[in-house]
C-alpha cells in the first residue's frame, strides 16, 4: 500500500469569498486516495480538521 500526501488544498489565496472550494479539493483528494488504496499523510491543518470534524471514516487511512 502506498501513501498520498495532502500538504494543502491550495485554495487559501483562491477562495476570496468563494466558500467551499478548499472542502471540495479535500474531498476529491480523500476519494482519490481511498480509491487507489493509498494511506494518507496529511500535513494540511484544514484537511486534518475536516476529516476529524466531518469525515471520521477516513481516519483509518491516515498515517500519524
Amino acid at each position: 500500500m502506498g501513501t498520498f500526501e495532502v500538504d494543502g488544498s491550495g485554495c487559501a489565496k483562491l477562495e476570496s469569498g468563494v466558500r467551499g472550494l478548499g472542502t471540495d479539493v479535500a474531498i476529491e483528494a480523500l476519494h482519490f486516495a481511498v480509491q487507489h488504496d493509498l494511506l494518507l499523510k496529511i500535513s494540511c491543518k484544514f484537511v486534518r480538521y475536516y476529516i476529524n470534524e466531518y469525515e471520521p471514516r477516513y481516519l483509518k487511512y491516515v498515517l500519524y
